[in-house]
Order: structure tokens, then sequence, then C-alpha cells
């Protein structure tokens, strides 16, 4: 494969934190990229927020704009592109949840900036995570977390609407109230899942399905696992296996005879972390400890069961559909796995092999498939740098190419406590048989990649 970087960020992100978000515009064939910089030492309670328009054939960049921040240091950023108005829905995450209408003019870097929507914190527990952002008919949606302020364990889960033509947005609802939540968004439909305390000290999931427009929970169903006889909750602040030990994984998919309808699949894993107060734990100490419970599953649009996987799911599960494939990667028992299913067939696990123990982190991106050929991406992060690989599923053969990035680094997930898919964050997107990957250079700066295949060997 060939690697060339398209473009180097005039930034430099030594700590790999930070906030951001992009948007690909495949007809202009532009990709849009936001950040923020804090200038809270220099304008009090200020950060600067950035857009970038870049041409990934040419690397040039076609429009920027900027704008001040005055609400502190943005530690979230999400996105949602107007293309009737050429404008932009930023939600940004500080001590608020703001979410503003952004317009460029011709001529001026100096951003045209509305607020829509401010969120203030109550009292001292801190707001998010921002769980979702998308245009539905060149209106906002915006999913996000606030906690009460008597600090209880379970939050509200909020939904507000914005219209870029109004003056503001409706008023924030609760829809939901949970510990944590993800959500998954496929077209005009949305999947909420969320984690919360159920009687006996047991923790449960349960998924509910949304119609986007307008919103209305159409149906909700308990995931069949829990944990029990915990003596204490599971996410107290004395113990980070808060996130290393509950995770989840929801994207959307294509069931291959019901290729017509959204379907869903959904992966949960909860590892008994109870009797491990502290800290300092890694994703890989807490897939060491015995006492877990997973499940991964299939559900169609209305959210029967389809399929589920017999074997047991590990931590830190990545998905993606690949044609009839579906490929996961998860870390169990201090080893990670690459597992490729067809679960319209028996047995479904169609390949099993396990990765480089050294490594730190893995993210899956689904490749252009046809009928004959299933691709997909793996892309791993060690402390030497990322290496990439593209599988090709042709009938019984498999095909792997692979290009090492030393040195560059993927940025860290933004989303953290209260999100079950905090480490599902990749900046990442497959544009034919082009990758493209927004991350840290070795020179610690902010840079988009694009790698290119060349040739395949068989694996």
């Amino acid at each position: 494969m060939k690697k060339t970087k398209v473009y180097q960020f005039p930034i430099q992100v030594p700590d790999k934190t930070l906030a951001h978000a992009w948007h690909w515009r495949e007809k202009q064939q532009l990709l849009t990229v936001f950040y923020s910089i804090d200038h809270s030492q220099t304008l009090t309670y200020s950060s600067q927020l950035t857009l970038v328009d870049i041409d990934v054939d040419t690397g040039q960049v076609q429009r920027t704009g900027h704008w001040l921040y005055r609400k502190g240091e943005v530690e979230t950023l999400r996105v949602a592109y107007l293309s009737a108005t050429d404008s932009w829905m930023v939600a940004s995450l500080a001590n608020d949840v703001v979410v503003s209408h952004v317009t460029l003019q011709e001529g001026e870097q100096e951003a045209v900036v509305r607020s829509l929507l401010d969120d203030p914190i109550d009292g001292p527990a801190m707001l998010g995570p921002v769980l979702a952002l998308w245009e539905v008919q060149e209106q906002c949606v915006v999913i996000y977390m606030k906690p009460m302020p008597d600090f209880a364990r379970e939050a509200d889960i909020r939904l507000g609407k914005m219209d870029a033509s109004s003056a503001g947005g409706s008023e924030p609802i609760t829809i939901e109230r949970a510990d944590s939540a993800l959500v998954c968004v496929q077209e005009s439909q949305m999947l909420l899942m969320t984690l919360n305390p159920r009687p006996g000290a047991r923790w449960g999931f349960e998924v509910s399905g949304y119609r986007a427009s307008p919103f209305v929970c159409t149906w909700r169903r308990d995931l069949d696992l829990s944990l029990t006889e915990a003596p204490t909750f599971p996410l107290t602040s004395d113990n980070n296996l808060s996130q290393t030990g509950i995770n989840a994984r929801v994207i959307a998919g294509q069931w291959p005879e019901q290729s017509e309808q959204n379907s869903w699949i959904i992966g949960v894993t909860m590892v008994d972390i109870f009797p491990f107060p502290g800290s300092g734990y890694s994703s890989k100490d807490a897939s060491m400890l015995p006492k877990r419970v997973s499940l991964l599953t299939w559900v169609d649009a209305n959210g029967r069961e389809l399929w589920r996987c017999q074997e047991q799911m590990g931590l830190c599960l990545q998905l993606c559909q690949a044609g009839s494939l579906l490929i996961g990667v998860d870390l169990l028992e201090g080893r990670w796995r690459l597992r490729v299913w067809q679960p319209q067939q028996q047995p479904s696990l169609l390949s099993f092999a396990y990765l480089d123990q050294h490594l730190q982190r893995i993210h899956l991106v689904a490749g252009t498939s046809t009928s004959h050929e299933r691709r997909f991406w793996v892309l791993t992060e060690s402390e030497a740098g990322i290496e990439v690989a593209r599988y090709t599923f042709r009938d019984q053969d498999r095909m792997a190419s692979r290009h090492w990035l030393p040195g560059v680094h993927f940025l860290e997930p933004q989303n953290g406590f209260g999100a079950l898919n905090w480490h599902e964050e990749i900046d990442a997107f497959v544009q034919e048989q082009t990758l493209f990957l927004l991350c840290i250079d070795a020179d610690h700066h902010l840079a988009l990649y694009r790698i290119e295949e060349e040739m395949s060997t068989a694996v």
C-alpha cells in the first residue's frame, strides 16, 4: 500500500487529546475538520474553534473559518452538515452543552455563529457525554446526558431539536434516564442502549428503537444478561474500571435477506468489577477477571432477533459488516482476537486469529464490498505507531495488504464517563479502495493520511 500525508494541520497535540469532529462530503471530495484550541491562558474562559475544508485529492485548503467560544475549554465536538444552506450545526461540550449554527461567508475567515441551544450545568456534577448529533430534513437533533444535581446515579438523557431557519430550538426534553448509554443512528431511525440498576442489586441493559421524525419510541426490549449479587455500584468514583469493565458497541447492519430494511448489530460485555476497588486498571486487566456476561446479536428494525452468536465476547469490542460477513475484534483474558462470522450459515464462525498482544488499540473500518469480494480494514496501534491492514475475502481465498505508519498515533476518544461505547471512536473513512485517517503524526501534529491499495498477498 502507498501512504500519502494529505495535509498537516498547524497545531501540535503531544498528549493526543483534542476536541474535534469531521464530516466527509463525497460529491465534492471535501473533508471538513473542526477542532478546538484552549485559550484560557490568554483569554479567560475561552477556546478558539476552527473549521478547515480540505480537498483530499490535492491536499489544498478550500476555505477556513474560526470563532471564539466563551464557555470554557471544549471537551467534545460533534457536527452535522446542512447541505441546503451549506452550513453546519456544531455541538460543543464544556461547562454547558451548546449547539450553534455556523456559516462561512465568502472572503471572510470569521464564522457567523448563532447559538440555538444552551443547556447549562446544574450544580457540581459534570455534563455529558454528547451521545449523538445528526441532521433530519434540515433540522438537527442532539442527544446528550445531564446528571441530576443530587448526585443520583442516573442522569437524564436529553433530546434537543433545532431548525437553522428559526431563532432557536425547542426546549430540550428528557426521553429516558440511565447510568450510561450509547446512540446509533441509521437514516431516520435511532437505537438507544442504556445501562441501569435493577432490583436485587442487579445491573442490566435495555435497547429502544426510535423513529426520528416525528421523534417517538417504536419498540423497547431488555437484553437478557445482567450481573447479580453486586455489593456496590459498578461505576464508582474510586474505580476507573467503570469504563474498562463495561463496554457496548452497536452498528447499523444490513441483513442479506432483508437488504431493503434497517437492522442493528449489538454487542455487550460486562465484567464483574465489584470486588476490585481502587484505580489504575486497564482494559487488559479487566479482561482477565473471570466473572463476566456478554452478548452479540443481530436484530431487525423492530427489535426482533435475527441471529445470536454462541461464543463469548470480550472487552473493547469493535464491529463492522462487509457484505455477508460480520467482523469483530475484542480483548479476552488479556489477548486481542480477530473473528469473522457469516451469520446466515452454520457454523457461523468463519475465521479466528489472535493478534499481537502488545497492541494498545484496534479499530475496524468497513471497506467497499461486492457479491464476490468482501473487504474490511484493521487499524492497530502500538507504542511504535499504527499498522493499517486491508483484508479481502474472495470465496475461499483470503488476502491481506499492510502498511506501517511509524510514530503515528490515534487521537484519544472524546467521550468518557457515561458513554458505553467510549472505546469505539476512530477518525477514519473509506472512499472506494482508499482509506483516509485523521491522526497524530511523528512530530505530534494533527495530520490527514491517505492509504491506497497497490497489491495484496495471500494470508
